[in-house]
């Protein structure tokens, strides 16, 4: 089960990942920005350590993005293969798009709560 929920994981570490690239670019231009010496030593060494970092940031995300689509096509295929349709639209929702059981419940309809939906999940991978 703890592999199910890897995708969305891995999604808002990136989503996070390429935030802290976007502080690194922004304190990059504003130390870049600066014609003197603030607080002593030299910008232009400042600004070479944040490009460096924002190099290796840069691969990191570049390497968690395959990463993410290599766990796609695995879940895609596994997801793929439960036979009931219901059952596959649950597991889409819930372990791509993310969604909480209530949203599920919700875009299911019928008379199933949130809870339920999750049940239904649950005695799926215990039975599968």
């Amino acid at each position: 089960m703890r592999e199910l929920y890897q995708l969305s994981n891995l999604k808002r570490e990136i989503s996070e990942q390429r935030e802290r690239l976007e502080r690194l670019k922004q304190q990059s231009t504003t130390i870049s920005c600066m014609n003197g010496v603030q607080n002593g030593g030299n910008p232009a060494d400042k600004v070479g350590s944040i490009v460096s970092e924002k190099v290796a940031l840069e691969q990191l995300i570049n390497q968690k993005i395959d990463e993410y689509w290599r766990m796609y096509v695995e879940l895609e295929l596994y997801i793929s293969n439960i036979s009931d349709s219901f059952i596959r639209r649950i597991f889409r929702m819930r372990f791509i798009d993310g969604l909480s059981w209530n949203a599920i419940a919700l875009k299911c309809g019928g008379n199933q709560a949130g809870n339920g939906i999750r049940m239904i999940c649950k005695r799926f991978l215990e039975n599968n």
